[in-house]
């Protein structure tokens, strides 16, 4: 009698093994669709498998044009292979010395890029698919040469199960085929990065950061990052592996690398002198520092970049943000050059002499203090006479403060206390328009950011695999002898339908059709019961399965076949 419950065998993974490869590098764009891989399971070399990850961005493209697919590298932090540094840079092991507390502590990391083989493409037509799922790549059947199923010669009368069982595997693997066709549809690339920068936060607090430039990246395949001087706290919780290892991807835009922006003079130079009197009410300074406008750049640039925002309608990246435009040096000085005319140092004194007598005439003595004080400072070059400007910058109205650094001011760093050039500041009020000079398209290009968690080497596990990809449970009998004469008795074996190309079993010698009578002594029926006989081993290992054959007018005859466990995909729990 026969019994046929057909299951499919179950596998597990080991390490990922990538490799650098010098690939041509692609840039992203901005309206694509965001997707990653993370638990699919493709052929390790071997006739096992390994767990394979990728993420990155797919651009969707017009009919008969080939979608662009953008990897971005995996980064794995290896937290099983930290190393703490004591006072004098020696490496030792906390677990020896749990009281002594590190200079610094090292996590490695490993990067991964490189484009995938023909095995892991299902993974990605699935990913960029709606409604398809794949988890593991579909290791084929063992073939006769013929190409029909391998059948057992003593099992041709179960020919007809036997094909039938092997039916449904070489469907899915017609699938997977199909999927692996489908794949020419795209065009992968691997993603030019402009900076990798990895953070490791420990609840909200971020302990560490490193940033690596392009020219790093490139240079291998191995990099880290180093928590200096952590407290016992921050130590142990390491050790622990309770911490995020954060990875900031930035890279270029590649179809809209360019925006054709118009920028808007008067609201840039508004945003500049809003900012920087906002920045003075805030923190007390001398006035010949604070007008020394040595963060002058960053401000001009902050509202050339949200110029830019406003403007930009672009679709966008899920999960990515549009970080910073080359607004350089060169467009900044072209921009202070037309709205910050320098001016001589006697014509600043002046032109603050005269604001001071209209202020005292409007009776605003505040006011006419600081024009004053300001034009005293610049003509002894001392800024010991200057008065502390925050209080009366925080009782002028915008139009009033706009208006005294259009009578001009030293601009130079902040920190330097000798003379320097001197600038007047053109605004809305000035008579001399410019608007129009600036509000021209220029080009710039955007660069965004994308941030996840790496992963983690040592949370991997490794489950073994038999390569046996069908079964049926088969009631059998056999004589046994008793004190009054030959007695038959029926017992229960498995016989495989379907061993995998290739696979453990396989390379065994096990053959569908072949009766096993058990595995290292026990005998499974059904798949719960191998997914329970197979977790107490692990890839490398090595299962003996005992056949039994029934020669004519012979006792049954038993052989070994030893089985090397291969690395495979999660046994479900």
């Amino acid at each position: 009698m026969i019994n046929i419950r057909i299951w499919a065998s179950k596998v597990v993974v080991g390490l990922i093994f990538c490799f650098w490869v010098g690939e041509i590098f692609a840039q992203i764009p901005p309206n694509s669709r965001r997707f990653q891989i993370n638990d699919y399971y493709g052929p390790d070399g071997s006739g096992g498998y390994e767990l394979y990850r990728a993420h990155g961005f797919a651009l969707q493209s017009a009919d008969n044009i080939k979608t662009k697919i953008f990897l971005l590298p995996l980064v794995e932090a290896r937290t099983n292979a930290i190393e703490f540094y004591d006072e004098d840079g020696f490496l030792y092991d906390p677990a020896d010395s749990p009281r002594q507390l590190a200079r610094s502590i090292s996590i490695p990391l490993a990067l991964h890029q490189k484009l995938p083989s023909k095995e892991h493409t299902p993974a990605f037509v699935s990913a960029l698919s709606d409604g398809i799922s794949v988890t593991n790549y579909m290791y084929p059947s063992a073939k006769a040469p013929n190409g029909m199923p391998l059948i057992y010669p003593p099992a041709q009368g179960l020919a007809p199960q036997l094909h039938q069982a092997n039916m449904e595997r070489d469907r899915l693997f017609a699938e997977q085929q199909k999927m692996i066709e489908q794949f020419d549809n795209y065009a992968p690339e691997l993603v030019n990065l402009l900076e990798l920068e990895i953070s490791v936060r420990i609840g909200s607090e971020q302990i560490a950061v490193v940033s690596y430039p392009h020219s790093f990246i490139t240079m291998g395949d191995t990099l880290s990052v180093a928590v200096e001087n952590p407290t016992m706290y921050e130590q142990n919780r390491i050790r622990q592996g309770k911490m995020d290892v954060l990875v900031s991807y930035k890279f270029r835009d590649a179809k809209t690398s360019t925006i054709s922006a118009r920028f808007d003079a008067k609201r840039i130079v508004n945003r500049f002198l809003r900012e920087v009197q906002q920045s003075s009410v805030k923190k007390k300074s001398s006035g010949w520092q604070f007008l020394g406008f040595g963060s002058r750049r960053s401000t001009l640039k902050t509202a050339f970049n949200q110029s830019v925002d406003s403007q930009f309608k672009g679709s966008t990246s899920e999960s990515t943000t549009i970080e910073m435009f080359d607004a350089d040096d060169s467009m900044i000085e072209q921009f202070e050059a037309d709205f910050f005319p320098e001016l001589s140092r006697q014509s600043v004194i002046e032109n603050h002499l005269e604001a001071a007598r209209i202020a005292a005439a409007s009776g605003n003595e505040k006011l006419r203090d600081l024009h004053l004080k300001y034009a005293d400072a610049v003509e002894n070059s001392n800024p010991d006479l200057e008065v502390d400007v925050a209080d009366a910058v925080a009782s002028l109205s915008a139009g009033d403060y706009a208006g005294f650094l259009a009578k001009g001011v030293r601009w130079g760093d902040h920190r330097a206390t000798g003379n320097s050039s001197f600038r007047r500041v053109i605004n809305e009020q000035a008579a001399i328009d410019k608007n129009k000079a600036w509000s021209q398209s220029r080009t710039v290009s955007v660069q965004r950011s994308l941030t996840m968690k790496a992963d983690r080497l040592n949370t991997r596990e490794q489950w073994p695999d038999m390569g046996i990809c069908g079964v049926v449970s088969y009631n059998y009998q056999v004589p046994i002898e008793r004190w009054n004469g030959w007695q038959w008795v029926q017992k229960v074996g498995v016989m495989p339908t379907c061993v995998t190309e290739n696979g453990p079993a396989r390379s065994a010698g096990i053959i569908p059709g072949m009766i096993v009578a058990d595995f290292d002594g026990e005998l499974f029926t059904s798949s719960l019961e191998a997914e329970d006989f197979l977790r107490r081993y692990r890839p490398g290992d090595r299962v003996t399965a005992r056949v039994v054959d029934f020669p004519p007018g012979r006792p049954p005859q038993y052989t070994d076949y030893d089985i090397q466990l291969s690395a495979g995909k999660p046994i479900k729990l």
